[in-house]
């Protein structure tokens, strides 16, 4: 299977990461705190191995907020746009899907919060579908089966 470099970036392009490797699928929360953080109905994401993923520029200049509830947002110091940080257990990086530059191969696989959704928002037709948050285990399963 063909090895793909993905790069991305923030909104002023002084933070930059690169994703090494093949597949990885794509997910959306819609819970308050990811609407709040994206001012959107949904916080497009993935998660990424650390041996997969590779600064190369910026680290040094992300900022981090952290809510009480203990959810945590990276961000580019200069521009305010979302940045990839590291999970709490060490081994993989939560990156914003809309930093990434290629867009093409990857999919929407998971939703997550359907509960706790805006009323506004319109139920995803694509993916497996969670009411709440699912386990860290059963997320990263998803994420990583084979591309549709």
């Amino acid at each position: 299977m063909e090895q793909h470099e993905i790069t991305g970036r923030c909104l002023c392009g002084n933070v930059q990461f690169s994703i090494h490797g093949n597949y990885f699928g794509i997910y959306q929360c819609h819970c308050s705190e990811c609407r709040k953080i994206t001012g959107s109905s949904a916080n497009s994401s993935c998660i990424i191995p650390v041996d997969r993923f590779t600064w190369v520029r910026g680290a040094s200049s992300i900022s981090t907020y952290m809510h009480d509830s203990g959810y945590r947002s990276d961000f580019c110091a200069q521009c305010g746009a979302p940045a990839p940080n590291i999970m709490s257990n060490g081994n993989f990086y939560w990156v914003p899907a809309g930093a990434l530059e290629e867009t093409r191969h990857f999919n929407v696989v998971a939703h997550l919060c359907l509960a706790s959704m805006a009323q506004w928002d319109s139920v995803p037709h694509t993916g497996v579908q969670f009411d709440s948050v699912p386990t860290f285990e059963e997320l990263v399963s998803v994420l990583n089966a084979p591309n549709p």
